[in-house]
């Protein structure tokens, strides 16, 4: 294999169905890689195993409705981008697609990846690196089916991924006859990449505002064998406690951990984690993942500071500014900056591995601003759901 842009590239036999990726240059942005993959505390990723990377399911969320969808016939091409998660053999990606009812194409659809250039598909028509065909049988007619997930088997291709490698799936027909034959299905938004259309007598691509401005994105999946085993574990319990007047209070089922040193106790805050680390067996790289902002625009930036904690007893539902454990040394720091949400990284490799060295299946960790601030650091909690704290370990 040949090492292009992050992506080993296998040379194209001659199977019918081939798959290639070129990745981009590494897109740093505020996604999430793991937002389909947090597993319970203390659940591994197996390496062999395929594991969803990422997806964006347009028929649920934010701004779908029955009717929202892009069609295309020779005229043009659609295409959605997204950023690699995890990194090893990409072995599937799945295209949420239909055809109409009315108009049924009689050609295939045929699916290109192509590389992007500053995140847009590459209009260059000589960079395809291979194409994918689906029959007009093999996919969902019409909304009533769905719009189902169409699949296209990688395996043979033996594509090897990094994560943070930015990808784009591009669609298009050779069906002439006027009317749109082959419709994706869209709604807002996933955030890890971006959906874009292009005529082909003016063949740059565009980006995808096409229903009265509302950001789209097109409904697809990616599946990855992971290089190595990756657990992604989720608290097992956090919390935060507050100062002052609100010392005896619990904020255990809120949906946000805060952490901020105010000029007075009330206004203080820290925050408290659990993991369950009783199967892992080995750590090579240990990864805390926070989805934080400030509160205001009042501070330009924050830094939370993170310790080991060694008690380990404390209660979600019952730990209080005036039971809260003690800390215990710094395992690291992260800068917050400004109000829009972002997913922060801080290695935590050191600590947990030596936790793992002393026998301990759980740990514990504080999130506290050690500086004055008037904007408070707010991360999402395991109440929040895919916004939750995550502890991403690889053996």
């Amino acid at each position: 294999m040949t090492r292009i842009a992050g992506v080993n590239r296998p040379r194209l036999g001659h199977a019918l169905m081939v798959l290639a990726i070129l990745a981009a240059p590494r897109m740093i942005a505020n996604v999430d890689p793991y937002i389909r993959l947090m597993a319970a505390s203390g659940q591994v990723a197996p390496a062999a195993a395929e594991t969803l990377d990422q997806q964006f399911d347009a028929t649920a969320g934010p701004g779908s409705t029955s009717g929202t969808g892009a069609g295309f016939t020779n005229a043009s091409d659609i295409a959605q981008t997204l950023t690699v998660g995890i990194s090893g053999l990409l072995t599937r990606v799945d295209v949420q697609v239909y055809v109409d009812a009315l108009f049924k194409p009689t050609h295939d659809l045929i699916v290109e990846i192509r590389p992007t250039v500053n995140g847009v598909p590459d209009d260059n028509d000589a960079s395809v690196l291979a194409t994918a065909t689906a029959k007009p049988g093999a996919v969902p007619v019409g909304f009533a089916g769905g719009a189902n997930f169409t699949s296209f088997d990688l395996r043979t291709a033996q594509l090897r991924v990094t994560r943070g490698d930015v990808l784009a799936i591009v669609l298009k027909t050779a069906d002439t006859a006027a009317g749109y034959f082959w419709i994706t299905k869209e709604s807002a938004t996933y955030s890890a990449g971006g959906f874009f259309f292009r005529n082909r007598l003016f063949p740059r691509f565009q980006s995808g505002n096409r229903t009265g401005g509302l950001l789209v994105d097109s409904g697809f999946r990616t599946f990855v064998e992971p290089d190595s085993p990756t657990a992604k574990l989720l608290p097992s319990a956090d919390a935060y406690v507050r100062a002052g007047m609100f010392a005896s209070q619990n904020f255990g089922s809120a949906s946000t951990l805060v952490s901020k040193k105010g000029v007075s106790p009330d206004n203080t805050r820290r925050s408290y984690l659990k993991f369950d680390i009783s199967s892992i067996n080995d750590v090579e790289r240990a990864t805390l993942r926070l989805y934080g902002h400030l509160s205001s625009t009042a501070t330009r930036e924050a830094v939370t500071t993170i310790y080991a904690v060694r008690d380990t007893s404390w209660g979600e539902r019952t730990v209080t500014w005036n039971t809260r454990p003690d800390l215990d040394h710094v395992v690291g720091r992260v800068t917050v900056a400004g109000t829009t949400r972002q997913w922060l990284e801080i290695d935590v490799t050191r600590f947990v591995r030596a936790e793992l060295q002393a026998g301990r299946s759980v740990i514990s960790l504080s999130l506290r601003n050690v500086e004055h601030s008037s904007a408070f650091a707010e991360f999402g909690s395991r109440e929040s759901g895919t916004l939750a704290p995550q502890l991403v370990i690889t053996q």
